[in-house]
């Protein structure tokens, strides 16, 4: 994820100098951030936060394009947070995309509606832990990762969370997985068969 994550970001940060390549760099998204916006009903009554917005914050900038929602873009890179700023600019997009400088472990998410986390936003558990504390109940939260990632999140399933996992590309090695904030449930209630069944419903909900 590590690598991922260098080799992602010195390619925006490459792509950020020519605005002919920054929509040449958005066409790889724009498919993806449909099917999305599309599993998580996002329209222009939500408030959305992209955590891992890069240089180039096409999911952000895409997100607003189709649904016409607001969009905040973080990222705890300045010199990213910089050129985001100069691409929401040039768009004429700065009415409803804000980029900030703050991580994914320290934004307060009970503002949000929905909640956008890169692959690239690491640590992903971290992340979710933070995100899981202060967001409001239906808040729905898209995570870009290998389509194995759940395997390692087993530890915030107690949260009240359900969600759905849509596979991304031929090869379907990544995914978009959507949580959604569920209220919380009575301590009378077993934790470990609501493991389970949540588990079992994520395999049966897939998105080809």
């Amino acid at each position: 994820m590590k690598l991922i994550s260098m080799i992602t970001k010195e390619m925006e940060r490459f792509f950020s100098k020519n605005f002919a390549l920054v929509r040449l760099y958005n066409m790889y998204y724009k498919n993806i951030v449909k099917r999305e916006v599309e599993l998580a009903e996002i329209n222009c009554n939500d408030c959305v936060l992209c955590i891992g917005g890069g240089s180039v914050p096409c999911t952000a900038l895409e997100i607003a394009a189709k649904t016409g929602a607001r969009v905040r873009v973080i990222d705890v890179d300045p010199d990213a947070i910089e050129k985001s700023k100069k691409i929401i600019l040039k768009l004429n997009l700065s009415h409803c995309v804000k980029a900030q400088l703050i991580s994914g472990q320290n934004i307060n998410a009970s503002d949000f509606s929905v909640i956008h986390i890169a692959r690239q936003a690491v640590p992903h558990n971290e992340i979710i832990e933070n995100i899981t504390k202060n967001a409001s109940t239906n808040t729905r939260i898209l995570l870009r990762s290998n389509k194995n990632c759940l395997k390692k999140l087993n530890k915030i399933f107690d949260k009240g969370i359900c969600g759905s996992q849509m596979k991304q590309g031929i090869f379907s090695l990544k995914s978009t997985i959507l949580f959604t904030i569920k209220p919380r449930r009575s301590e009378s209630e077993e934790v470990s068969s609501y493991n389970d069944s949540y588990k079992s419903s994520v395999v049966n909900t897939m998105v080809g």
